[in-house]
């Protein structure tokens, strides 16, 4: 589990690998209570395969509203989604307040 202040931005390191080398693809990184419901994402990040796996860097906003947020990574080969894959650590969004008046004695 991970803890970061709603909208603050970061970037995660994924590595991917398609082969064969050379092929147009895309990564996206997304945050989400659900598969369905995209909170914050990357957007689709293009690079070309090496053919190995290979690093790419995916900055992404945190999302503004308190929660937990699982982590999913969709990758693209030539346009096709090949792989989809959720992390195996959340995103936490803590809330906090002060509900009444600071008293000084």
């Amino acid at each position: 589990m991970y803890v970061f202040l709603g909208g603050s931005p970061k970037t995660a390191q994924a590595g991917v690998k398609v082969s064969p080398g050379g092929t147009p693809s895309q990564v996206e990184i997304w945050l989400g209570v659900d598969e369905f419901n995209k909170a914050a994402t990357s957007g689709l990040i293009d690079f070309v395969s090496t053919g190995g796996v290979q690093s790419v860097s995916l900055p992404v906003i945190m999302p503004l509203n308190w929660g937990t947020y699982h982590v999913y990574l969709d990758l693209y080969a030539g346009g096709i989604l090949v792989k989809q894959y959720q992390g195996a650590d959340d995103i936490v969004i803590p809330e906090g307040s002060i509900p009444g008046p600071i008293v000084w004695g």
